[in-house]
């Protein structure tokens, strides 16, 4: 009976961490679609003018804009509430362990999707601009270009996450770091390989400067896995 007691108290408690972070985002989306004139201009930049094509297109580029926006700037607040959730559980060495890697999963995303805001997406809208030559002149549809430019944000932001998820899979003893460190040749070549895909120039040296954070974050999450890999097997 208790034990039954203790689940619904624990889906009460995830229910409540829920419904505050969706207010938070709502909260934070509400402001960022006040300010949504400004960010537009702002991630428009690279182009210069935007066009809409129906009459509600502005409307829903602007509301899904303001929603993201608030996902991002809210996620701090979301990561913090799922602390509060898991930290109870935790050990002591677990529970020191943890929050330095919330903050570390902030900051990690948070460089991520800098680097695709002010460096991936400018260069990658330049390059597949160019392909219109002489014959077409690049005319950007609002709803498209911010799904684009959004894409690339989100994705760097979660690569940005991978010395995270290297340190907790080693942690639960899914993954090896010994085995790892001989694969980095193969993750090397996986980086360049990213780098292209992601960010589609044909300038070598762009390419170069955007793997390199790639490998930084392999390198970056090996050690962490090393560290976390002794304190496993002591």
């Amino acid at each position: 009976m208790k034990e039954g007691f203790s689940v619904l108290k624990h889906i009460e408690s995830l229910r409540w961490a829920l419904v505050r972070s969706m207010i938070v985002v709502l909260a934070v989306s509400g402001v960022a679609y006040y300010f949504s004139e400004k960010i537009l201009l702002f991630l428009s930049k690279p182009v210069g003018q935007l066009y809409f094509f129906a009459p509600p297109e502005a409307f829903w580029v602007k509301l899904k804009l303001s929603f993201l926006t608030g996902v991002i700037v809210a996620a701090p607040y979301i990561l913090a509430e799922a602390w509060c959730f898991v930290a109870p559980a935790l050990k002591r060495r677990e529970w020191l362990w943890g929050l330095p890697l919330v903050v570390l999963a902030i900051i990690m995303f948070y460089a991520g999707s800098g680097l695709a805001l002010f460096l991936v997406a400018p260069f990658g809208i330049r390059f597949l601009s160019s392909f219109g030559g002489a014959a077409m002149n690049p005319f950007f549809g609002a709803s498209g270009y911010i799904n684009f430019v959004t894409f690339l944000v989100l994705s760097f932001g979660v690569l940005f996450e991978t010395p995270i998820v290297m340190v907790i899979l080693t942690a639960i003893g899914l993954l090896n770091p010994r085995s790892l460190a001989r694969k980095r040749s193969y993750v090397i070549v996986a980086a360049f390989i990213v780098a292209a895909v992601l960010t589609p120039t044909v300038d070598f040296v762009t390419q170069i400067a955007l793997a390199l954070p790639l490998i930084l974050l392999f390198e970056m999450g090996l050690l962490l896995s090393w560290l976390v890999y002794r304190q496993r097997n002591r």
